[in-house]
C-alpha cells in the first residue's frame, strides 16, 4: 500500500509497507540482542535471575531515555526517514562495541576486585553498573525508532493513532520473531557471538535501506 506523505499535499508518496517491513525487522534483531544479552550476562553473574533482571532493567530505561529524547528531536527533524537511517546504523555500531565489552567484563572480575580492595558487595555494584550502562547505550538508540517513525507517518488528521498502533504492532510482532529465533535456533546452532554479528549486520542493512530510501525521496522533494 503507498500513502502519500503526512507532511503535505504535495510531497512525494511514502512506502508504508517498506518501512514497516524495516522496522519489523529492527523489533526482531532488539530481542535477538536482548536474548543473547543475557545468556552472557551468567557468565558474569553466574545467575540467570541476576542476568535476565540486569538485561531487562537496562534494555527498559534505554527505551525510555530514547524515545523521550529523540521524541524531542524528531519533532525537529527535517527528515525523519533519514534521521531514522542514522539511529539504525548507530544501533549496529553501538551493539557491536557492546557485545565486544560484554563479553570481557566476566575476565576483568579479579581487576574490579583489586580495584574496590576486595569488598564483595562494591564488586558487585560495579559489575552491575558496568553491564547496566553497556546494555543500555544501544537501548536508548533502538528506543528513538518508534517516535521517529511516528513523527514520518502522522498526518494530524486523526490518523496518529492509527498509525502509532500500527508501528507498535508490527515491531512487537517482530521482537516475538527475534526471540525465537535467537531463543531457539541462532544460540543453540551458533554460540553467542555470531547471532550478534548477524544482528549487527541486519542493523546495518536497515539503516542503508532507510537511508538510500530517504535520499530518492528527498530527490523527488519530499522533506521527510
Amino acid at each position: 500500500m503507498i500513502v502519500q506523505s503526512t507532511e503535505s499535499d504535495n510531497s512525494a508518496p511514502l512506502p508504508t509497507k517498506l518501512i514497516l517491513l524495516l522496522f519489523f525487522v529492527s523489533g526482531a534483531l532488539a530481542l535477538v540482542y536482548q536474548v543473547v544479552w543475557s545468556r552472557v550476562m551468567t557468565h558474569v553473574f553466574g545467575s540467570t535471575a541476576l542476568a535476565v533482571g540486569t538485561v531487562i532493567a537496562a534494555f527498559m530505561a534505554g527505551m525510555a531515555i530514547g524515545s523521550w529524547w529523540f521524541g524531542r528531536l524528531a519533532d525537529r527533524s527535517r527528515n525523519c526517514l533519514r534521521l531514522y537511517a542514522m539511529i539504525e546504523i548507530g544501533i549496529a555500531a553501538a551493539a557491536l562495541l557492546a557485545h565486544l565489552a560484554l563479553h570481557t567484563l566476566g575476565s576483568a572480575y579479579p581487576a574490579i576486585y583489586h580495584l574496590v580492595s576486595g569488598s564483595a558487595l562494591l564488586t558487585g555494584l560495579v559489575r552491575f553498573l558496568l553491564a547496566f550502562l553497556l546494555v543500555m547505550t544501544p537501548t536508548i538508540l533502538m528506543g528513538a525508532t518508534l517516535p521517529v517513525l511516528t513523527r514520518l507517518l502522522a498526518s494530524g488528521r486523526g490518523k496518529t493513532g492509527r498509525n502509532l498502533s500500527t508501528l507498535y504492532a508490527v515491531n512487537t510482532f517482530g521482537a516475538v520473531a527475534g526471540v525465537v529465533l535467537a531463543g531457539f535456533f541462532l544460540i543453540g546452532r551458533f554460540g553467542i557471538h555470531v547471532p550478534v554479528y548477524l544482528a549487527v549486520a541486519g542493523n546495518l542493512a536497515v539503516g542503508l535501506a532507510a537511508y538510500v530510501l530517504a535520499y530518492r525521496m528527498s530527490g523527488r522533494g519530499t522533506a521527510g
